[in-house]
């Protein structure tokens, strides 16, 4: 992730996010009620950077919705799913 200057992206609830996460991440749960996280995300972070959206584990499917909703209503277009997630990058760590 650090060498191509991507951004990891959590699709998890904050707590969750709260409890651990991939280093470097930021919080952007998809079940928000609101536009206004995505607006700020969208106002600190150029469209043209990758993204590394993920969730908890391969069935979750929060981070697929994300990189949709980032896709079509702001226009980021380098989207790349960890479909392993957060468990995934605790089996790698241990």
């Amino acid at each position: 992730v650090k060498e191509h200057n991507a951004l990891p992206v959590d699709a998890r609830p904050e707590w969750s996010f709260e409890a651990g996460h991939l280093p470097g991440a930021v919080c952007l749960p998809f079940s928000f009620p609101t536009t206004q996280a995505f607006h700020e995300f969208s106002s600190q972070h150029p469209k043209t950077r990758p993204l590394v959206i993920y969730c908890g584990e391969p069935s979750c499917e929060r981070s697929k919705y994300l990189a949709i909703k980032l896709r079509d209503d702001f226009e980021y277009a380098n989207l790349w799913l960890y479909e392993g997630g957060y468990e995934d990058y605790l089996d790698q760590t241990r």
